[in-house]
């Protein structure tokens, strides 16, 4: 996707025009309303689609019910998805790489994959990161405790 995203508000929607720039994806998958996908979350799926080298299977974008009250899938700015050619730890490790706030880990989906999300951080926090086990309960990675320092 070819734009610069210091042009554009970080709470910018996906428009008509803008779906034509994404490379990777296309409007028709299962982004739900996909006018209320946030260009931010898009742009940078669109990377990481390129920086793997392979599909990205969208599960769910913009759902204003079916997740909790918190969920940034009710403000289209988080997506569901898995790749059917590598392995759900091969995509979580390149998305570690990308500016995602949020990353749950899914093992247990009848397709292995992440949730990756682009919601607001306040400075110096890092990034959620969580996996659901085999029983659906969920537990928090500390991801700037994963950071190791070897100065």
């Amino acid at each position: 996707m070819n734009i610069d995203l210091n042009l554009l508000p970080k709470d910018q929607l996906m428009t008509d025009s803008l779906w034509k720039l994404v490379i990777d994806f296309n409007r028709d998958e299962k982004w739900g309303d996909p006018l209320k996908m946030q260009l931010h979350l898009i742009y940078w799926l669109d990377a990481l689609r390129k920086y793997v080298g392979s599909p990205l299977i969208i599960h769910c974008g913009y759902e204003k019910e079916g997740h909790v009250s918190k969920s940034q899938h009710r403000w289209g700015n988080a997506v569901d998805l898995h790749s059917d050619t590598i392995h759900y730890k091969t995509l979580l490790c390149a998305a570690l790489l990308f500016p995602f706030a949020g990353i749950g880990i899914y093992p247990y989906w009848n397709n292995p994959g992440l949730h990756l999300d682009m919601r607001k951080l306040v400075d110096g926090e890092p990034k959620k990161i969580w996996y659901r086990d085999k029983d659906n309960l969920y537990h928090n990675i500390r991801y700037d405790k994963m950071l190791v320092n070897y100065d």
